[in-house]
């Protein structure tokens, strides 16, 4: 369980909790980490802090430009900042010991189901990762209540259906968290199972909002065994199969 003590930083460029989770993967300090669709960079920054090298891929030129003047001033030298497209990226296969996807990409190539794209792009992921890597992944729940209505939804999956991806791609030893309130703003990080120990953390996580009673609907529905199939996200971690 990780539990990320709050304060009151909302933008996605300064929120640095959304990069902590990677940080306790048991990944090699002196390995080689990869972050797709990166983003602002904070992510990265936040790797930066702990692995020796970190690559962060990026497409969209605004932020691959923010991330170079982010990293320059920041000293960061230990990253590698590489414009891409999710479904085209440049590195051979077994290059990284850790790959990072905060929230699956909501379309991935031009052509096909989403649903198939979102597999061979997985696939793929996996091919860059050594014999004994990691992917970690966070994304939303697709019966999420309030999920179920956005048009965004394709790009969410539910607590079966992430599993079952994840394994189709070629990951096993799957292992299952609930972010909370959302993986955009990380408080609480707890495994999925045994129940007791997800009850527990919410019990013991005063600093999670209790805005109309969410904190005390997270407590009951763990109670009963339902937290981890209606909650917003996940953050889930998976090995290479060997």
């Amino acid at each position: 369980m990780l539990l990320i003590s709050r304060y009151n930083i909302r933008r996605s460029f300064e929120n640095r909790r959304k990069g902590y989770f990677y940080l306790t993967l048991d990944s090699p300090v002196d390995g080689k980490v990869l972050e797709i669709g990166a983003g602002s960079g904070i992510i990265s920054d936040v790797l930066a802090t702990y692995f020796q090298n970190v690559t962060a891929v990026e497409f969209d030129e605004t932020w691959v430009e923010f991330m170079r003047l982010r990293f320059q001033q920041d000293l960061r030298t230990n990253i590698s900042l590489v414009r891409a497209k999710n479904w085209e990226l440049p590195f051979r296969p077994e290059t990284f010991d850790l790959v990072i996807i905060n929230g699956l990409p909501e379309m991935v190539g031009e052509e096909g189901s989403v649903c198939a794209s979102h597999l061979q792009f997985l696939k793929d992921c996996a091919a860059l990762l050594t014999p004994t890597g990691k992917l970690a992944i966070s994304i939303r729940n697709q019966l999420y209540p309030k999920q179920l209505f956005r048009p965004e939804a394709d790009a969410a999956y539910s607590y079966w259906g992430i599993r079952r991806l994840l394994r189709l791609s070629g990951f096993t030893r799957l292992s299952m968290h609930i972010a909370l309130p959302t993986y955009h703003d990380p408080i609480l990080i707890a495994p999925t199972a045994p129940n007791a120990v997800l009850h527990d953390a919410l019990l013991s996580a005063n600093s999670l909002p209790n805005c109309r009673g969410r904190r005390a609907a997270y407590i009951i529905l763990s109670r009963i065994g339902m937290l981890r199939y209606l909650l917003h996200s996940f953050v889930i971690s998976g090995e290479k199969h060997g």
